[in-house]
């Protein structure tokens, strides 16, 4: 029924796209200007896949594919924010503790998401004996850390960028992201001048011995307004002029 009634309204196609497939479809049409970069010796590799991610109501990522003879991508969404949080020093061990105790499966979106914030915000106030009447939201929360206002909120930010930095390079040696990391979403573009000083990159590439590995992957920020809807219509091009979906 469904199908007849978009015919007879002269919808001949319709397409369901995941958000972060056409988030990584952007990035080959996004201008240089509209790309912060974040460290890195290296050059993206064009012919090698690119890492999209980033955190916002939850965290989207997704990997980008060149064709090696043509000038057409391919993009692979994934869930890997459902993948579990693995804490990397002490104090972060303390955080999965806590949530823990709510939830039998811990994973990295509990933390690095808008509602992440909160928790890390929640859990350290627990650690830290403080008592709280209201949870801020997000926002609140990294305007007044930023801005050195509220100790607890100064940790939440600096914890939320360096448990991204090393869920990110994760993503990134899982898939040999030498085309570059693409970081999208809600929240890091908004904290863009803080984040770049923040421990996201040294946490990126911590990686022991693969440290010269990861130090040579660039890293970037997204800072186009509305990046989906070009590789939507990367989708949308593709689709009606030959026949597949990237």
């Amino acid at each position: 029924k469904s199908r007849h009634d978009l015919a007879a309204k002269g919808i001949k196609n319709l397409i369901f796209l995941n958000d972060w497939q056409v988030m990584a479809l952007s990035v080959p049409n996004i201008p240089d200007k509209h790309l912060i970069r974040i460290g890195g010796l290296g050059e993206p590799n064009i012919l090698k896949p690119k890492a999209v991610i980033g955190p916002g109501t939850g965290l989207g990522m997704a990997t980008l594919i060149k064709h090696p003879l043509t000038d057409d991508y391919f993009s692979i969404s994934a869930e890997g924010g459902r993948s579990s949080f693995s804490p990397t020093t002490a104090e972060e061990v303390s955080l999965w503790r806590f949530v823990h105790t709510r939830h039998n499966h811990v994973s990295v979106e509990r933390f690095l998401s808008g509602p992440g914030i909160q928790l890390i915000y929640e859990a350290l106030c627990h650690l830290k004996s403080v008592k709280i009447e209201t949870i801020p939201t997000a926002a609140e929360i990294t305007s007044l850390g930023i801005s050195g206002q509220d100790l607890i909120c100064k940790r939440t930010v600096e914890l939320f960028c360096r448990m991204f930095g090393t869920f990110a390079s994760n993503f990134a040696v899982m898939i040999n992201s030498f085309g570059g990391v693409y970081i999208g979403g809600g929240i890091i573009p908004k904290i863009l001048d803080y984040f770049i000083t923040s421990e996201f990159r040294s946490r990126f590439e911590a990686k022991g011995r693969y440290q010269p590995f990861l130090a040579k992957m660039p890293t970037f920020v997204i800072t186009h307004e509305f990046p989906a809807f070009l590789g939507a219509s990367y989708a949308l091009d593709t689709y009606l002029n030959k026949g597949y979906i990237p």
